[in-house]
């Protein structure tokens, strides 16, 4: 098993360096998230911490705006609200 620890950020895959941006972006306890493209790069386990985390944010009063190509995971959010952009204009 890899000990992360050790590790510099360049050293970790292009998943595990974007949940560590999350993670740094969440000690600064903010009131809006904005991702882009979350779910990119993880696997499977990985998307499932990430919306389980997401979800946790949200019922706490975070709002969490997504930009993605992926809709099956802003479904799996329970989103509120989703708008579809085609070719620059709300769809």
């Amino acid at each position: 098993m890899q000990d992360y620890a050790l590790l510099s950020v360049h050293e970790l895959s292009t998943g595990e360096a974007q949940l560590v941006a999350l993670a740094r972006a969440l000690t600064l306890n903010p009131e809006t998230l904005v991702l882009d493209e979350p779910f990119a790069h993880l696997d499977a386990r990985k998307r499932g911490v990430l919306t389980k985390l997401l979800k946790e944010k949200v019922e706490e009063g975070v709002s969490v705006v997504i930009s993605s190509h992926q809709s099956d995971y802003l479904r799996s959010l329970n989103a509120t609200k989703i708008i579809n952009l085609e070719d620059g204009r709300i769809a």
